[in-house]
């Protein structure tokens, strides 16, 4: 009296398990892989509306009051204006650029210097005539045709951008 109790599976059917379970990784790691991309995006996407509405609040501060200091105090830090009320950097360089984004974004979000070749894990930030742009890495590399960026422009840039305009590249 043989019983069925200690059969084990087959080969074949275990080469079968293998093979669907093949297929359904197949078919699920480029969607693992597609949402971490789009989680990054978004993440940008927030991090540049954030930036906006941090540069529009300081604007917002400068005309309440009076439309003419170079200079004021929010929440402990110094707050430099360029000539139409828009907060500028207060040294011309990068580090400039870093403070103001430290000053506009009033987060715990960093940015490092941009080096080229050598990626930082979240924000990079350059300075390049009076614009400061501010790169997201995420740890790869730059580039040009992919990576998200935005140049702030305190001063505007006639006729066609104007003081405080912020411009997005790769944001879609």
């Amino acid at each position: 009296m043989f019983s069925n109790l200690g059969r084990g599976f087959t080969i074949v059917e275990l080469v079968v398990v293998i093979i669907l379970l093949g297929i359904l990784a197949a078919t699920a790691l480029p969607r693992f892989f597609e949402a971490d991309e789009q989680a990054h995006l978004a993440r940008a996407q927030s991090t540049l509306a954030a930036y906006r509405t941090g540069a529009a609040s300081l604007h917002g501060r400068w005309l309440v009051d009076g439309g003419s200091p170079t200079s004021l105090t929010v929440d402990g830090a110094t707050v430099t204006y360029g000539a139409e009320g828009w907060p500028d950097v207060a040294t011309p360089d990068v580090a400039g650029c870093m403070d103001l984004w430290t000053t506009v974004m009033r987060t715990g979000q960093s940015v490092a210097p941009f080096v080229f070749g050598t990626p930082n894990e979240e924000w990079s930030a350059f300075r390049t005539g009076a614009f400061c742009i501010f790169i997201y890495e995420h740890g790869d590399p730059y580039n040009a045709a992919s990576t998200p960026l935005f140049v702030y422009l305190p001063l505007g840039l006639a006729p066609t951008y104007q003081p405080g305009d912020v411009l997005a590249l790769n944001f879609d």
